[in-house]
């Protein structure tokens, strides 16, 4: 049981995005050894302090800005034909929400930037649909991207162009 709560109380820092690891984990039943780790009768156990999750290597004074507003430009995994359209990308908070409007069709997102790349999860109209797109944000503005269906073979690609 005690390894089960420090991988519980890692996991938090992780999540939690803490770049250190605490300095003393609390043991409640000291009846069953910790892997890897000496059995002791003490209530706390001294963890050393840690980096775990690495700096960025990107340079810090690059400020990638997203527009509000795309046209759209894309290629279906399959046989249907190309599509045209618009997609409007909002801040909220740490996350984007992504609306793209294909014909009558609209698709919702949400997505997160890191470094000069844009991660995005999507659901279809119908709600029964659901697939990942990756975005490369170039130094012009334009998004470059692929994009997959789950559960599905192949990917489709989309170039989104900012808007004035």
């Amino acid at each position: 049981m005690n390894r089960y709560i420090i991988l519980a109380i890692v996991l938090i820092c992780v999540a939690c995005q803490s770049k250190t690891l605490p300095i003393a984990v609390p043991i409640e039943d000291t009846t069953l050894p910790l892997r890897d780790l000496p059995t002791t009768t003490a209530t706390s156990i001294e963890v050393p302090t840690q980096t775990i999750i690495p700096e960025p290597t990107s340079t810090p004074n690059i400020i990638i800005k997203l527009s509000d507003h795309y046209s759209v430009a894309g290629t279906n995994p399959d046989d249907r034909p190309p599509y045209n359209g618009e997609v409007s990308i909002t801040r909220n908070g740490m996350w984007y929400d992504i609306v793209w409007v294909i014909g009558k069709d609209t698709f919702k997102g949400f997505g997160i930037l890191n470094d000069e790349i844009l991660f995005v999860r999507w659901i279809s109209p119908d709600c029964k649909g659901f697939g990942t797109a990756t975005y490369t944000v170039q130094a012009n503005g334009i998004l470059n991207g692929t994009w997959t269906i789950d559960g599905q073979v192949g990917q489709g690609t989309e170039l989104l162009t900012p808007l004035p």
